[in-house]
């Protein structure tokens, strides 16, 4: 096998001189690159001698052949798994010498496939190469290498332009969707992924921070993962992917780019319960509370609920996984006032279904119905003997545990005694006097506490000198 064979300096030794070739029983042709016989020529009126060979002519006062082979084209497959090379002529190569192929940008090694004997080579890859990459190749001819049928070996190639018709790209996320519970987390990509030796972690929903937890999906481009959530609807969440290094990826082997920040579409209906309404019923001694949705009473307990302005603590009565809960107050609460109510969250306390806690409530308007007042005196009359006291009131009364002292007769001072009238709203008290018809009473309660009360315990204010009517016909 020759290396350099048909080299002008190489020409078999029966090449005879310019002259013998001018002067010798050649053949002739005006145009030697078309003769179709081997051998020697001369060109017609020319001192330029030619040999012809199988592959090409050797320009032998040039020493120029135009027979080499050279790379005609490069090109690689959709699946960017294959380069198929194309030659000026048929190549052949020994299949222990086929080396010295490289496709760089990226680099990958090429290993000979098929082809010998053919113009047209096929090389695999390891790849796949990218559509959007832009290749070239390299040949290092390492001698006896790739040759064609003469032995002229195919010069060393560097950086050839190579056509891409690799429609490989790297796997990428199209979507991720929250669903309407805000529990799940539906991932969409570019097309099917496999979980590599690298696992199915790395991913994170952020704005709330939620580890999510790989459900389903593997070898589709349809991925589920679980949130502990629930994320709310008025949640403005993104997700992040970090590679982990053969984690997420395509059939092809390549690696999902890590996600920062992504937009997340959030189908989530969920939403923290509110109250909605707070109310005192007739009597004063029951708020009923409704929320937005339906409350559980969690391991933190029913309390955390005052009413204030009057301040009463509220003790939970009933309501527990409905939207209504009913507190008792002891109260009363007065139609007069303007109570308010407050709700200190102690963690775990009322909460909805999906673990969503009420947040505290910080002095919300409450709406009023009691009927209840606090009792007050309407008249107070002197008898015509002078010597007995009729007051009204405005309700019924009842003398509590503070007793039926404190009442007093002022112009001229006399100490009320209690007679009759308890559990009515008419008292008769008794007065030593007698009172005389020109005296110009007042009356006068001093409040002990629990004293004169209405069937509700709520107290008498103490009066102070009010008017009293005279009715005494007597005189001095």
């Amino acid at each position: 096998m020759f290396t350099k064979k048909y080299l002008l300096e190489d020409l078999p030794p029966s090449r005879p001189t310019l002259e013998a070739i001018a002067a010798g029983p050649t053949i002739q042709t005006a145009d030697p690159t078309n003769a179709s016989e081997v051998g020697w020529y001369l060109a017609t009126g020319s001192a330029d001698a030619f040999y012809k060979t199988v592959d090409g002519l050797f320009n032998i006062s040039a020493g120029t052949y135009n027979g080499i082979p050279t790379m005609e084209s490069a090109t690689i497959n959709a699946a960017g798994t294959e380069v198929a090379v194309v030659f000026s002529k048929a190549m052949t190569v020994a299949l222990d010498n086929a080396e010295g192929w490289t496709l760089n940008n990226p680099t990958r090694a090429m290993t000979y496939a098929s082809g010998d004997g053919t113009n047209t080579f096929t090389f695999t890859i390891v790849g796949p190469i990218l559509a959007a990459e832009a290749p070239t190749v390299t040949y290092v001819q390492p001698g006896d290498g790739f040759q064609d049928s003469s032995d002229f070996e195919l010069a060393s190639i560097t950086e050839a332009a190579v056509v891409n018709n690799s429609t490989e790209v790297f796997p990428a996320m199209v979507s991720a969707t929250i669903n309407a519970a805000g529990t799940a987390v539906e991932v969409v990509f570019t097309e099917a992924i496999t979980i590599g030796d690298g696992g199915n972690g790395g991913w994170t929903l952020n704005d709330p921070t939620e580890a999510m937890t790989y459900v389903s999906g593997d070898t589709t481009d349809t991925f589920t993962f679980s949130v502990v959530g629930p994320i709310l609807a008025t949640d403005t969440p993104t997700i992040t992917y970090i590679q982990p290094g053969d984690g997420f990826e395509d059939a092809g082997g390549f690696d999902l780019a890590s996600i920062t920040a992504e937009t997340v579409v959030n189908d989530s209906t969920e939403a923290i319960p509110t109250m909605v309404s707070a109310t005192i019923d007739a009597t004063g001694t029951e708020v009923t509370v409704e929320f937005s949705e339906a409350i559980t009473i969690g391991s933190g307990g029913n309390a955390g609920w005052t009413l204030n302005e009057p301040t009463e603590v509220m003790t939970y009565v009933s309501g527990d996984t409905t939207d209504t809960i009913i507190f008792s107050v002891v109260g009363p609460i007065l139609a007069s006032d303007v109570p308010t109510i407050t709700y200190v969250q102690p963690s775990g306390g009322f909460e909805d279904s999906a673990g969503l806690e009420l947040a505290s409530v910080t002095a919300e308007a409450v709406t009023n119905n009691s009927t209840e007042a606090v009792p007050t005196m309407v008249s107070a009359t002197v008898d015509v003997a002078g010597t007995e006291v009729t007051v009204v009131f405005s309700e019924a009364i009842t003398i509590g545990t503070g007793g039926n002292g404190g009442w007093t007769l002022n112009d001229p001072t006399e100490v009320m005694t209690y007679a009759t009238g308890d559990t009515t709203d008419t008292f008769t008290f008794s007065v030593t006097g007698p009172i005389l018809a020109s005296d110009t009473p007042t009356i006068t309660y001093v409040q002990p506490g629990n004293g004169f009360e209405d069937s509700a315990g709520l107290d008498l204010v103490s009066i102070t000198a009010e008017t009293v009517t005279n009715n005494s016909t007597e005189s001095v």
